[in-house]
């Protein structure tokens, strides 16, 4: 399962509301992690949203649907001609070795180049 400790475990920064204002609405901290390619470029970023547990338990969700439901993962990918934005829905089977592994075999699948803006 994604955790804070899990995350901080296998290398994301956390950045809290405080420091990044431009996260979502509701959104508490955001874990970061950079992936670089072989050659040293900048891949992509993965992207690890938490949300506030009450936003999830003011509408009567139980603690353990809530724990699942608080992390959203979002990267953004390149092609040569594209940008594509990949939203993975948290599960509990999911973890940050799992969520990495995911997008490396899409970026690889996909085609893609390294990130266009972070080099």
């Amino acid at each position: 399962m994604l955790t804070e400790k899990n995350l901080i475990k296998a290398g994301y920064r956390k950045l809290l509301k405080a420091d990044a204002p431009s996260l979502p609405e509701r959104c508490v901290a955001l874990y970061q992690k950079k992936v670089l390619t072989p050659e040293g470029a900048t891949a992509y970023f993965i992207n690890v949203y938490e949300y506030s547990r009450q936003v999830f338990q003011t509408i009567g969700l139980p603690d353990d649907v809530v724990d699942v439901n608080r992390f959203t993962v979002k990267v953004h990918l390149y092609t040569r001609d594209d940008t594509v934005e990949v939203s993975l829905h948290h599960t509990p089977e999911h973890t940050p070795k799992s969520v990495e592994l995911f997008f490396a075999k899409m970026y690889l699948n996909l085609g893609c180049v390294p990130d266009w803006y972070n080099q």
